[in-house]
């Protein structure tokens, strides 16, 4: 009785320590999520900060890995500009983005800087609001809400007087 409680203590102990070697593996071997850490800026913040303030619509995005990050993938998004809030960009911009990546034909307003490198790059996590059902949902401190297209450009041309 004790021999046989003994081998299958021993089997127990052997199947755990090959679960848990085996989870470690797993988790050593998963490449690490990408994270930043944001300021927290309010609408003036961002309109002041802004390079361009637009509304946008994402013609095109590809995926390569960053010129100024080695092994950082990147999304690198076209944008075709529909309404310009503040700003004086061509008719189409390129987004540059390690996390967050819009979506191929959906509009935004955004909140952006541009480099020297030449590319726009979003200014906070919410800098960039999605259109989804024809209204904006936004998160920004100041302008917190759901607003159609007009409303939401109203109401930042407004404070960017």
């Amino acid at each position: 009785m004790k021999k046989s409680i003994l081998i299958f203590l021993a089997c127990l102990f052997t199947i755990g320590s090959l679960v848990s070697v085996g989870l470690i593996i797993k988790y050593d071997s998963e490449p690490p999520e990408v994270q930043g850490d944001w300021p927290d800026k309010d609408i003036d913040e961002l309109i002041k900060d802004s390079d361009l303030i637009a509304i946008v619509k994402v013609k095109d995005k590809k995926m390569k890995e960053g010129e100024k990050e080695a092994g950082l993938k990147r999304q690198y998004s076209t944008l075709k500009i529909k309404e310009v809030i503040k700003g004086k960009p061509g008719k189409d911009i390129i987004l540059s983005q390690a996390l967050n990546f819009v979506d191929k034909g959906k509009e935004y307003l955004m909140f952006l800087s541009k480099d020297s490198d030449g590319y726009y790059y979003e200014l906070t996590n919410v800098s960039i609001v999605p259109k989804k059902n024809r209204k904006f949902k936004s998160k920004i401190k100041g302008l917190q809400g759901t607003f159609y297209e007009i409303e939401l450009i109203n109401k930042v041309k407004e404070k960017v007087k």
